[in-house]
């Protein structure tokens, strides 16, 4: 370290590489997956921008009731689901899974909790290609059974014979009425905030039930990953409920490189832990959709937490990246989380690889001076990899 107060980059992992191009091509195809499985009338296709719209607000409102229970069930915002969200979803999941540190072994089992048109499992076929050869059984639990039965004809459809070596059971049934398991994996995507509604004391309780239902049916090795969309909603209800998971017996893996309080709870802090990163790799055909819906799409974000019923070590070294760049008077900046809380990362030029999700390795000096505008931490650092930064 050059002094007592600037810290030394020694490494910068991306969370979000651009999508190999086998996973590109896959994406380009999966329209014809889509017409084959669940083709649209003419009707419902001249229709389909509009459904898109209409439901895109309702998902994403982020007051008023939200979509209605089982609103899939509904024709239009079936195909509009199956159309647009859908690939997209798989593509944020795609894109997640590509980076994170997430395996299964051959006679594993994972349970899908809220699994819509089993979004999670034909993103983990695309991203993990490795997986395709083991023995796996994925249970897919969710209230809507048109959704499901779409779902496993679209992944019958993707995967073809190759896809036998998985076995799928769908149960159509509320998520505390899933399996008991053991599950070495538990998962929900884009569920939660469906799950956990209410607020104050209702959304407390709602909020523990939940954590009890996941870690209940967990193996004492197991893994939980939980996904939400990018949203205020989403990511501060990942990080209250990580409180409660950490009470439950839990330890974060990814994105926290600790598993002291999250700090984007602090009541002065206004934002929420989140990853954005560029929409490239994504089809023509869904980014087209998109544009005629009304929608903008140039960059994709998503919340999330990775946590493991066993007790990971922590490298005091690692932080992890949780803002885009930004400009300062003195340069630029971004905001990083490690086991001391967020800091405000200085620097005159952006390093290489200091983007939103990355995984950092520095050596960071002891945190001694905070930002008088967000009480974070401050800490000027260098690149130290002998290497420009872009």
């Amino acid at each position: 370290m050059s002094d007592d107060h600037t810290g030394i980059l020694r490494d910068a992992v991306p969370l979000f590489s651009k999508p190999a191009p086998a996973l590109a091509e896959a994406l380009v195809a999966y329209r014809k997956v889509l017409d084959s499985v669940h083709p649209l009338k003419g009707k419902h296709r001249a229709g389909l921008p509009q459904d898109v719209k209409r439901l895109s607000l309702a998902l994403t409102a982020e007051r008023g009731p939200g979509p209605q229970t089982n609103y899939l069930a509904n024709p239009a915002n079936l195909s509009a689901y199956l159309y647009y969200f859908l690939p997209w979803n798989i593509y944020r999941l795609s894109r997640l899974l590509t980076g994170l540190n997430f395996d299964l072994k051959d006679g594993d089992s994972l349970l899908d909790l809220g699994c819509g048109p089993l979004t999670l499992a034909q993103a983990l076929w695309l991203a993990r290609p490795h997986l395709r050869e083991r023995k796996l059984r994925l249970v897919c639990v969710d209230q809507t059974g048109q959704a499901m039965r779409a779902g496993l004809a679209l992944f019958d459809a993707l995967t073809g014979e190759a896809g036998r070596n998985w076995t799928i059971d769908i149960v159509q049934a509320p998520a505390h009425k899933a399996p008991g398991g053991p599950f070495q994996v538990v998962a929900a995507a884009n569920a939660l905030n469906e799950l956990s509604r209410g607020r104050g004391e209702e959304g407390h309780h709602a909020m523990e039930r939940m954590a009890e239902m996941l870690t209940g049916r967990m193996a004492h090795d197991a893994r939980l990953l939980l996904v939400e969309p990018g949203t205020r909603l989403g990511g501060k209800l990942l990080s209250r409920l990580r409180d409660m998971l950490l009470e439950e017996g839990l330890s974060p893996l990814a994105p926290c490189t600790h598993a002291e309080p999250c700090p984007m709870l602090a009541p002065r802090w206004r934002s929420w832990c989140h990853f954005v990163f560029p929409s490239d790799g994504a089809p023509e055909w869904l980014t087209n959709l998109t544009r005629v819906s009304g929608l903008d799409k140039d960059r994709a974000s998503l919340s999330f937490m990775h946590m493991s019923a066993a007790e990971p070590r922590y490298d005091e070294a690692r932080s992890r990246v949780v803002s885009h760049r930004f400009t300062l008077p003195t340069g630029l900046g971004a905001y990083a989380c490690d086991h001391t809380g967020l800091r405000l990362l200085t620097f005159p030029a952006a390093p290489r690889g200091m983007v939103s999700g990355a995984l950092l390795e520095a050596g960071l000096p002891a945190p001694k001076q905070r930002d008088a505008k967000t009480g974070t931490w401050l800490t000027p650092i260098r690149d130290g990899r002998g290497d420009a930064g872009r």
